[in-house]
């Protein structure tokens, strides 16, 4: 799932010696003034829609965590019933479920990242990745009597702390992949905005606008 379905590339600067009178973005010809994009000729409506996108002003956090939550649900039921039916941890699942999970959350922000989507895909993920041992720890559970409230309550601890301790040093690095996936996919994007200038000048690069 594309991280940036607008396919503006923020990362690398593209700056050429010679100013272009179209647009970098829209290709709109003849400008007469213009902004600078992390090199990119920019005319003023893309300027507008890219700042938007960068540092909106409202970000759909509600959202966000509700599509985070359901991909957490559905991650880590998979996960769980993989561990279940194969006997083993296949702990580079866990890092398909970072991704999965901060992607969703990327999406449910409208796209945007930062640091609140990076605390919520990193929770989500580690709660996912927690319950995937649900299957293997409550049937334990059960053949110990455990029933109602009782069973809930040290399933779900025993869940929550099995990361943790259940895994290898090699586990422990696969998790933290994982984890780092999650932060990675809602990182913010940084963007640089100068101007505006006229076409006959170079940009001497003064404001910034970052993401996050």
């Amino acid at each position: 799932m594309n991280e940036n379905p607008t396919g503006l590339q923020f990362d690398k600067a593209e700056f050429d010696s010679s100013v272009s009178a179209s647009c970098a973005f829209c290709k709109r010809p003849g400008l007469t003034s213009y902004f600078d994009i992390n090199g990119k000729v920019t005319c003023d409506a893309c300027r507008a829609k890219i700042a938007a996108q960068v540092a909106p002003e409202d970000v759909p956090y509600a959202q966000a965590f509700l599509l985070g939550l359901g991909a957490a649900i559905v991650s880590g039921v998979a996960y769980g019933f993989t561990r279940k039916l194969t006997g083993a941890n296949i702990g580079l699942v866990s890092v398909a479920v970072g991704w999965f999970v901060g992607t969703a959350v990327r999406r449910g922000a409208g796209q945007v990242g930062g640091r609140p989507q990076q605390v919520m895909a990193v929770l989500l993920s580690y709660l996912a990745v927690a319950a995937s041992f649900l299957p293997v720890v409550v049937p334990a559970y059960l053949e110990k009597g455990y029933a109602g409230l009782s069973l809930v309550v040290a399933s779900s601890m025993t869940a929550l702390m099995a990361p943790a301790y259940e895994g290898s040093p090699l586990g422990y690095l696969i998790y933290g992949f994982a984890l780092w996936q999650a932060f990675r996919v809602t990182r913010p994007v940084n963007v640089q905005i100068n101007g505006p200038f006229q076409v006959s000048t170079r940009p001497p690069g003064t404001g910034v606008v970052s993401g996050g």
